[in-house]
């Protein structure tokens, strides 16, 4: 089963190009039956999910958001939050205490997304959490930046994932990871990634 843990679509963020009802009919014409359709600081809602699913009862979505979280230096790295429960705090103003302990005590999924796109280091606070894994293939990530992801990802010990990051439906069908069928839970995920019982198209 072929998962996207990365896309936006126009209902969402404002940068992207494609609609829910465009986006099904790419997912499905690519084989993708699992998405986590998301957007900065906005979780994805039970209305999105049911307009998805109206369309094709085949997808699995899974809820998520976009955190832009400032490391010790001032910069941003974002981390995409993947989990069956909405997060009560103000996303956009997320803490070190206040993710970690909801990271803890939920079935969330963490991933660093994008890492090396806009600096030669990564500025993320470690302290605070460890994401469960780091994206190493998008169309935001060039091919010249994987050994330095797939050494961060040794050195923390971090998962590699291949997301999309697709704004646009041309984007969708190259990025993905690949887990056992019937996958549905947030949980299931999780484990699956935490234990490395999937395949990435690299």
């Amino acid at each position: 089963m072929k998962v996207d843990l990365h896309v936006h679509i126009k209902k969402l963020s404002r940068c992207a190009k494609m609609d829910i009802i465009s986006l099904v009919p790419h997912l499905l014409a690519h084989k993708i039956y699992g998405v986590a359709p998301l957007d900065h600081h906005y979780f994805t809602s039970d209305e999105d999910i049911k307009e998805i699913k109206a369309i094709s009862d085949k997808i699995t979505v899974f809820k998520a958001t976009e955190l832009s979280i400032r490391g010790p230096k001032g910069n941003r790295e974002d981390v995409i939050l993947i989990s069956s429960i909405a997060p009560t705090f103000k996303l956009r103003k997320a803490k070190g205490p206040e993710l970690t302990d909801f990271i803890n005590k939920t079935d969330a999924l963490t991933i660093l997304a994008h890492p090396y796109r806009r600096r030669d280091f990564v500025d993320f606070n470690w302290d605070w959490f460890i994401p469960d894994a780091v994206e190493i293939w998008s169309t935001h990530i060039e091919e010249k930046n994987r050994d330095k992801i797939r050494a961060l990802a040794n050195h923390h010990g971090m998962q590699t994932v291949v997301t999309s990051d697709a704004h646009r439906s041309k984007h969708l069908g190259k990025y993905y990871i690949e887990v056992p069928d019937g996958v549905q839970t947030c949980e299931e995920l999780k484990w699956i990634i935490k234990t490395n019982r999937y395949t990435l198209p690299i």
